[in-house]
């Protein structure tokens, strides 16, 4: 099992053009051909891994430009409110993918976990769940209960090269296997 590392993360997305179009909800209620995106997936993620949810974003937007990453504005707050719990519960129903951006400091947040158990409600038996597990360094990763409950992704190690498009799977607690790529449009 190959599991992302925050620098392979990192170098993975070092050649995206910098002005790949990453979709917050308000810009993308801005965009004139919402029809243009092939899928939305609302990413989740702790507030303290964001330095890594923008390359996050660029590495779904990456596999697919049509699809629109939903995640929490830069305006929201950090400190939970009665609006901001509602505003999230309605952002992971309408999106049509959830994917928890899995990491030593998220699987402890009791928030990701409020979010995973609201997409579980909503999704989980429509294959529309999917963890991306990332670790510091080549350290091993913490959250294997999620493995056992739900499919995640992992890099498919060929020769050593990477190509965003061929190279990362879904992996189901069952054993089977989904290209990414085929996951993010079913």
């Amino acid at each position: 099992m190959y599991l992302f590392t925050q620098d392979s993360l990192n170098n993975l997305n070092s050649s995206i053009d910098s002005e790949l179009d990453v979709c917050t909800p308000e810009e993308q209620k801005d965009k004139k051909d919402k029809k243009s995106c092939d899928a939305s997936l609302y990413l989740s993620y702790a507030f303290l891994d964001k330095k890594i949810v923008k390359k996050t974003a660029e590495f779904f937007k990456l596999l697919n430009k049509n699809i629109k990453v939903d995640m929490m504005e830069k305006t929201m707050s950090e400190t939970t409110t009665i609006h901001l719990s509602r505003t999230v519960k309605n952002k992971i129903i309408k999106n049509d993918k959830f994917v928890l951006l899995a990491t030593s400091t998220s699987i402890f947040s009791k928030w990701i976990n409020w979010e995973l158990g609201i997409a579980d409600c909503y999704k989980a038996n429509e294959d529309k769940i999917v963890i991306l597990p990332v670790v510091d360094k080549d350290s091993r990763w913490l959250g294997e209960v999620y493995f056992k409950l739900y499919p995640r992704i992992e890099r498919i190690e060929r020769n050593g090269s990477i190509k965003a498009t061929e190279e990362f799977r879904v992996v189901y607690p069952n054993g089977s296997k989904k290209l990414l790529k085929d996951w993010l449009l079913a």
